[in-house]
């Protein structure tokens, strides 16, 4: 009777679904309609649903949900009612660079959104980025090594044999258009790969296996939202589906750290030490390091490290460099800049530590392009305690979003705040607050030099050697996948023709 028996299983799928679901409408709307009294001097978003908006993958994200935060003049307001989270709990956005200036830094009256690093766990792991207190302090105190001057001077020659590497492949044919998140994330991943790793497994493999997870992890999100915990204990792919692509990459580096352990020990009993690379390579920190027990650090504990590296190393760097392509092609007076000074600074060699000094204008390009185009666009953070956030009285408890792409596009703080200039930066801006793409304070990003450094390199090297176009066809949006993407950039190389 198997027909018999998957039918009542499938019925039963069903029925718990359902319950589930109509369970979870029912918690969400208790709690959200029980706050509205709480925040009704907030200013509303016209979406209730707003954060619906956040995940607009055709354009909704800047003109729908960024577009419903902001005054005529251009100006944003200070905060937002976004309507509920994913819980019902109410969720407020800060747009308001003083309020920056209070929050960011303060890890013990505005701690990190417990409800939203949890969830985002389920991805990377409880590695440095979703860490608090104690354990952050430590982790990072444990991996600040790893970005020293001395190692980000070593890691020039591999950023720039990486980008030779992708400089070999956009010469290969100038007549193609290439999908801009996907070429510059491989690159990323190389980056990183070489860099953190020591080229411990394949980046293509990798870069293929984090893109299944993360699609895996959108579809599990929506499930997750709609009908709450149960939904990873049911067997359908959409649910099931994440678990399985994530253990890949967790067994995947599990076999690597076994074979590191090995080197390691094997090092020790003949009594070598490690060269500059190993130096520089995570999991070597970590294997001979200890976590905030003052122990050696389980194996599911750096797998989660690795895992936030190789999320944070390339899904940042790669859409930056995406963007920076972007507004390469579209204005060509400002492309034309970067080559002018790459030609001078570099001529026909690679380039150097020394070099990365005197690329001035490659850095003022770079952070317009973290203004208009920031990868992570907010930091969510929660009140301790009742408080006062921007002449607003916010209770304590409440979810604050902190939106970094907001206040980098005020127009209190800059003058034509959507128009790209990277000249813009050669002047004194009001306010530093109003441009922290990388975050601020003790949570600041840990690679964000790293970062800059990569993105310097390549912007630097491809503007000397190639012309860049974008296929003018496509409708380029932002669009939210936990970074911002340019869906639908493509872009053509041709080798620079030399007058």
């Amino acid at each position: 009777m198997p027909s018999f028996n998957l039918l009542n299983v499938s019925i039963s799928v069903v029925v718990i679904l359902v319950v589930a679901f109509v369970g979870r409408l029912a918690g969400l709307a208790r709690v959200f309609i029980g706050q509205i009294p709480t925040y009704k001097h907030i200013p509303r978003h016209p979406h209730t649903m707003a954060l619906m908006d956040l995940y607009d993958q055709k354009g909704g994200f800047e003109s729908v949900f960024i577009a419903g935060m902001r005054n005529p003049d251009q100006t944003f307001k200070p905060v937002v009612n976004l309507g509920p989270w994913g819980n019902g709990q109410t969720y407020i956005a800060v747009q308001d660079a003083d309020a920056f200036r209070t929050v960011l830094p303060d890890m013990v009256n505005y701690p990190k959104n417990p409800q939203t690093y949890n969830w985002f766990s389920y991805l990377i792991g409880k590695g440095l980025i979703v860490a608090n207190g104690e354990t952050h302090r430590i982790q990072r105190k444990r991996i600040t090594p790893l970005f020293h001057m001395t190692v980000l001077k070593r890691s020039v020659p591999v950023m720039v044999d990486t980008t030779k590497e992708l400089l070999k492949t956009l010469k290969r044919s100038s007549e193609d258009y290439y999908p801009a998140k996907s070429l510059f994330a491989l690159h990323a991943m190389r980056v990183i790969v070489n860099l953190a790793f020591g080229g411990d497994f394949d980046p293509v493999w990798m870069l293929e296996a984090w893109e299944r997870v993360e699609h895996a992890f959108n579809d599990w999100t929506w499930g997750w939202c709609v009908f709450g915990d149960i939904w990873s204990h049911i067997p359908i792919p959409a649910a099931a589906g994440f678990d399985k692509a994530r253990l890949l990459i967790r067994n995947k580096l599990a076999e690597v750290i076994e074979q590191r352990k090995q080197k390691l020990q094997e090092m020790e009993e003949q009594g070598l030490d490690l060269d500059e690379a190993d130096q520089s390579n995570l999991l070597y920190v970590l294997l001979q390091s200890t976590n905030v027990e003052g122990e050696a650090w389980t194996n599911e504990e750096i797998i989660d490290q690795a895992i936030t590296f190789l999320f944070a190393g390339h899904d940042t760097s790669s859409v930056a460099l995406s963007w920076s392509l972007y507004y390469m092609a579209k204005h060509p007076e400002y492309f034309a800049k970067l080559r002018e000074e790459a030609d001078r600074v570099l001529g026909d060699r690679d380039p150097t530590h020394e070099d990365l000094g005197e690329l001035h204008y490659a850095k003022n390009f770079i952070k317009e392009v973290l203004r208009i185009r920031p990868p992570v666009p907010l930091v969510d953070r929660v009140a301790a305690n009742d408080c006062e956030i921007a002449g607003t009285h916010i209770p304590k408890g409440t979810y604050l979003s902190m939106f970094l792409w907001n206040v980098a596009r005020d127009a209190r703080y800059y003058k034509n705040p959507d128009e790209f200039i990277p000249d813009r930066w050669k002047e004194d801006i009001p306010d530093v607050f109003s441009n922290v793409p990388f975050s601020a304070g003790p949570r600041i990003c840990i690679g964000n030099k790293f970062s800059h450094q990569e993105i310097i390199i390549a912007l630097s090297m491809i503007a000397r050697d190639l012309d860049v176009a974008y296929d003018h066809t496509q409708n380029v949006v932002p669009a939210f996948e936990g970074v911002i993407v340019p869906r639908n950039l493509k872009l053509k190389f041709q080798q620079r023709v030399r007058v």
